[in-house]
């Protein structure tokens, strides 16, 4: 069988022999029936494009057919486009009508893990407030720092430590250095 060398560089396409267009045709009617009617809850999707306007386009992974215009809950800047994952609602149900609901977090590999045992117990009434901790309890406030440590403990940090007493102020302790 001759080929012709000239065939590969002609600019007019390819016939499409009838059993490909009936493909194409079935794979159409698929992705149109993939497409609930009906969307309860939320889904997981990605921001297609990002218009000059704002105009956000997402796609929702749980189907194939999109993207779709959606409205925003939070800001969405153009180096999401592709890459940040997104919660998408849907108004009124409608798959067509999506809007996002914000960004899937996920912390970076270098972010430390924080301790399990981070919680504080508080007792509060009119009089008094004790917030009470098993190990340490730190109060900050920029450059100031109070530690309060479960073996006694108490550590004063800060630029300037000021003490005012109305009446008499004592120092008391086993050994009391200044300087």
């Amino acid at each position: 069988m001759k080929t012709d060398p000239h065939a590969e560089a002609s600019p007019l396409p390819a016939a499409t022999p009838p059993e490909s267009t009936l493909q194409v045709l079935l794979e159409r009617e698929s992705l149109r029936h993939s497409l609930p009617s009906q969307i309860d809850g939320l889904t997981i999707g990605t921001l297609h494009h990002l218009d000059d306007t704002g105009l956000a386009q997402v796609q929702a992974d749980s189907f194939k057919e999109g993207p779709f215009p959606a409205l925003s809950m939070v800001p969405l800047r153009q180096e999401d486009v592709g890459a940040t994952r997104f919660v998408l609602g849907f108004q009124d149900g409608n798959p067509r009508k999506p809007v996002i609901l914000g960004r899937v977090w996920v912390p970076p590999a270098d972010t430390p893990v924080a301790p399990e045992s981070t919680e504080a117990r508080t007792e509060s009434s009119p009089r008094r407030v004790v917030v009470q901790a098993d190990e340490e309890l730190e109060l900050r406030c920029g450059e100031a720092v109070i530690l309060l440590q479960a073996d006694g403990r108490i550590q004063l940090r800060g630029r300037y430590i000021t003490s005012h007493a109305e009446a008499g102020q004592r120092i008391r302790g086993g050994s009391v250095q200044i300087n």
